[in-house]
């Protein structure tokens, strides 16, 4: 009896499951997805598919792309991905997932057999990092013994492998990379006023402020009490004093400047979040002047 288990949806670091593949292509489980005779979800880590990216990436050879399947590969900085795709026997018949690739890795997303599938992989551009740009996708497409491939700025990338005659394969390469930035940064009296709270990205006034950073619960200094679990970012923007209570106002202005697409800040949210963490206990004056002087480079906003 021919089996056709050959569809692999993973996340790099984790594999979402839904349910189990077995023999002929059905699936078990509740909320099991309809899987269509041609592809088969595989759920598990175990039977997550990793692929190695060619020796020079952009540039493959023909054994480099591997045949009935869509291998998608990243470089230059971490990213998440969306991915559909649709069984050309029953077109009703779709799926998709989200899965996320670090800089060099490369998973095999789908495998077909048959009739195969139409699968469309879109990078999340608004999940790159502080800076970061698609530069170029390259995809190759392996016919049998032959190949070609074509370069686009366009974050979607289509395919359509398949396990019949001819064979397809497709190798999908994500190429991304940081614009340099830097030189611009608003300052905590500028975030904390009402007429600007319509520049904030990504946090709210509101928001607790050790939902965003740890340690929890740092208490503050005078003339200010309690500790970090009793305010919000706006009143952080806001604690008098010097000490750890400029540090924690001069860090949430970073981290508004790293959110904002329209400063161009010198780190990213996570680099602000992890020098706090850092400072706490550690050099608290040297990372409060670093943030204060990031913030006071001069406001590109109204």
């Amino acid at each position: 009896m021919k089996t056709h288990c050959k569809v692999s949806l993973v996340a790099v670091a984790s594999v979402l499951a839904l349910a189990a593949c077995d023999e002929g292509g059905s699936t078990s489980g509740p909320g099991a997805p309809a899987v269509p005779k041609s592809v088969t979800i595989r759920t598990t880590s175990s039977n997550a598919t990793t692929a190695t990216a060619p020796a020079v990436p952009g540039s493959p050879v023909l054994a480099e792309i591997a045949p009935e399947a869509v291998t998608v590969c990243k470089y230059g900085t971490d990213a998440s991905f969306d991915y559909t795709w649709t069984d050309k026997a029953d077109r009703g018949n779709t799926g998709g997932d989200r899965f996320s690739l670090l800089d060099g890795d490369c998973v095999v997303v789908l495998e077909a057999d048959e009739d195969g599938a139409d699968v469309t992989v879109t990078e999340d551009l608004s999940a790159l990092p502080n800076g970061g740009q698609l530069d170029r996708v390259v995809v190759s497409v392996r016919t049998d013994d032959a190949f070609s491939s074509t370069t686009s700025s366009d974050p979607v990338a289509q395919g359509m492998p398949r396990g019949g005659q001819p064979t397809v394969g497709v190798l999908m390469e994500f190429f991304n990379s940081i614009v340099p930035g830097g030189g611009e940064g608003c300052t905590p009296g500028y975030w904390k006023q009402s007429q600007h709270f319509d520049s904030w990205t990504n946090h709210l006034p509101d928001d607790p402020f050790d939902n965003v950073f740890d340690p929890d619960d740092q208490d503050l200094r005078r003339p200010e009490r309690g500790s970090t679990a009793d305010i919000t970012l706006l009143q952080a923007l806001g604690l008098r004093g010097g000490g750890v209570n400029e540090l924690i106002r001069h860090t949430v202005a970073a981290l508004l400047n790293a959110a904002s697409g329209d400063v161009s800040y010198d780190l990213n949210e996570s680099d602000v979040t992890s020098r706090y963490t850092a400072a706490i206990g550690g050099d608290v004056e040297g990372q409060k002047e670093e943030f204060a002087a990031f913030n006071e480079q001069g406001c590109p906003l109204n």
